[in-house]
């Protein structure tokens, strides 16, 4: 514990001599007790680290099932809102206002731009990450993975969203397969959307991958 705080060995050693002064202890128990204190301090540490990782990662999976679950919409708002601000930038009247820097129509219509191209972002990066989902997918030597793409298409990105009980028949699988492979897929696809928060993000999905190998040979 001592060479951990070598860079500090000034500090460290005032803070025992003074904490030997105050309570009488000896040097060595001084040390011993000063160790467990901040090797207490570092298991704190390292678990408020651990629980704030698991929050963003919980965070990062939430945001990927809602964006899942609002496929079709966002579709459907970046379709119809191309259209709207194509129409409105060809009008003569928005761009007469274009000129008018301090318009509120210009605003409006600069806002709804600025919304429209935001959204077209979101759904290239969405829809780059489905489709190494669906190579990661496909390459899976576990059949539970290779499962995956087709529970969020069937159930998220088909035309027509299909009911739970419709993909389970389809499959041929038990409910408890498929919402487990729900949950997996949003883990793996929030790692393919917004990047590894740490390196258990990888871990955790090859981890999953050969548990998954596993149960096939059995």
């Amino acid at each position: 514990m001592k060479d951990k705080y070598m860079d500090l060995k000034t500090e460290f050693t005032e803070t025992i001599s003074a904490l030997s002064a105050a309570t009488g202890w000896t040097t060595e128990q001084t040390e011993d007790v000063l160790e467990l204190v901040l090797a207490a301090a570092e298991k704190k540490t390292r678990l408020t680290a651990a629980q704030y990782r698991d929050k963003v990662k919980q965070a990062r999976v939430e945001a990927t099932k809602l964006l899942l679950k609002n496929y079709r919409q966002l579709k459907w708002s970046i379709e119809a809102g191309t259209e709207n601000t194509l129409a409105m930038l060809e009008d003569k009247k928005f761009q007469r206002l274009m000129e008018l820097e301090e318009s509120v129509e210009n605003q409006n219509l600069r806002s709804t731009a600025l919304l429209t191209a935001s959204n077209k972002v979101l759904w290239a990066q969405l829809n780059t990450a489905l489709d190494c989902f669906r190579e990661y997918c496909e390459a899976a030597a576990s059949q539970q993975t290779r499962r995956q793409y087709r529970l969020v298409y069937e159930r998220y990105l088909a035309p027509k969203e299909k009911p739970v009980q419709d993909i389970v028949e389809l499959l041929h699988i038990e409910r408890a397969h498929f919402f487990r492979g729900i949950q997996e897929a949003a883990c793996t696809l929030s790692v393919m959307l917004f990047g590894s928060h740490s390196q258990e993000d990888f871990l955790l999905t090859v981890t999953e991958e050969t548990k998954h190998e596993r149960t096939d040979q059995l």
